[in-house]
């Protein structure tokens, strides 16, 4: 039943720990003085229409305008707060329009655009789907009207031609009238030249997390030399959610979720909880702290195990690290520290009087280090070894670990 207790204190953190970001939303206040964050999706007459997700479940309403008091655009608030109508825009239209350009002049239900192949045109804020500020020194995925594709980053945009750099082709200049889409891949970059994809397993090092989390709509599939599978999916940027199963000993699920510090220090809470044969439920609660960015981290992590009804007295003291080396190659390592307890008997000379028992607490360490080996955005295998003074006995080299990652959703 404690178990229950934890994964539910998981979900409520997720409400209350997650920053909202206001500039994301539009936003909606009521002549009683209750507000609201959601989607405006029409403004009709005296009528307003919105769009609001509870519990994952998407609803479509109206409000009528005598009710409300005051009503913003994130967009509107954006631009409004960065003060960089100079800067440019790729606008998606709710119809799948793709627009790229600047933003001339806004009042609270207008957005004046110039579009660098449609001109100046008027635009509704509520017709927008999504937005990007174009960033020079961010990674874009560039869809062409032709059909092709490439990675690249902008060096100079002039009146009709932008000038990137490409990974194959090298520094290209591309017509904007022949730009379909530019949009922003988070975390990729040019390494010597080259197109260097985000890290697409940065959530996890061999089986503990790290404080990153999924973004929402993102999942992923890991499967443990054919015996554990499991898939773990992003309900929202700061709160994710998986379960699988170890064949045939264990079923278990993860809930997790994390939030930003700093620009470089990440923390995150969480259960990994199993059902096994015979007991009510085993696994461990933590809480982690994790250093760096997506490709170069390390974390610290404190968990409390449980088995049925009762927690350990000590924690679980885990110390892993990340570090990558080159467009496809990473070295990972993961290090646990477990509490244990073991039985001393003091033998007396009296074989006749019982031995005298003493309890010794330790802890015993087990140690990994190997080489994650990245296909592409999507696809990433783990080689390593796991090693500790009684496996060490036996293969001195560590036990061989495997796994398969594969990335997929959003």
């Amino acid at each position: 039943m404690k178990t229950f207790k934890i994964i539910t204190v998981i979900i409520v953190l997720s409400t209350f720990l997650i920053p909202n970001n206001s500039f994301s939303q539009d936003y909606i206040k009521f002549k009683t003085g209750d507000s609201i964050h959601c989607k405006i999706t029409n403004i009709k007459a005296d009528t307003l229409f919105l769009q609001k997700t509870i519990n994952n479940n998407t609803i479509n309403t109206y409000i009528t305008l005598n009710k409300v008091a005051n009503y913003t655009f994130g967009i509107i608030e954006s631009i409004k707060s960065n003060n960089d109508t100079s800067e440019f825009y790729s606008l998606t239209l709710q119809d799948g329009t793709g627009l790229m350009g600047k933003v001339i002049s806004y009042n609270k239900n207008l957005i004046v655009f110039d579009d660098n192949n449609l001109g100046k045109i008027r635009i509704k804020p509520f017709s927008i789907n999504n937005y990007e500020k174009e960033e020079r020194n961010a990674m874009y995925l560039i869809s062409l009207i032709d059909g092709n594709q490439m990675h690249a980053k902008i060096i100079q945009r002039r009146k009709t031609e932008i000038e990137f750099e490409t990974e194959t082709l090298g520094k290209v200049t591309v017509p904007i009238s022949k730009i379909k889409k530019m949009q922003i891949v988070e975390g990729g970059k040019m390494e010597n030249g080259k197109f260097q994809f985000p890290n697409p397993n940065n959530t996890r090092y061999l089986f503990a997390p790290s404080a990153f989390n999924l973004k929402e709509g993102e999942a992923y599939y890991q499967n443990v030399y054919f015996l554990m599978n499991s898939v773990n999916y992003g309900l929202s940027d700061h709160f994710s959610i998986g379960g699988g199963v170890i064949i045939p000993f264990a079923v278990y699920i993860t809930p997790k979720v994390n939030f930003k510090i700093s620009e470089k220090f990440y923390a995150g809470v969480g259960v990994i909880a199993g059902i096994l044969p015979g007991s009510d439920a085993v696994g461990i609660a933590y809480g982690i702290t994790t250093y760096g960015n997506d490709e170069n981290n390390i974390t610290v992590g404190l968990g409390y195990g449980f088995y049925n009804k009762g927690f350990a007295d000590r924690p679980i003291i885990t110390l892993n690290g990340m570090i990558r080396l080159s467009r496809k190659i990473a070295l990972v390592t993961e290090n646990w520290s477990i509490p244990f307890t073991r039985t001393e008997y003091d033998y007396h000379y009296d074989y006749n009087i019982p031995p005298t028992q003493t309890e010794v607490k330790e802890y015993d360490t087990f140690v990994s280090y190997g080489t994650r080996i990245m296909f592409g955005e999507k696809i990433t295998i783990d080689i390593a070894l796991v090693n500790g003074k009684y496996i060490f006995d036996i293969m001195p080299m560590g036990f061989p670990y495997v796994d398969f990652v594969f990335k997929f959703g959003k």
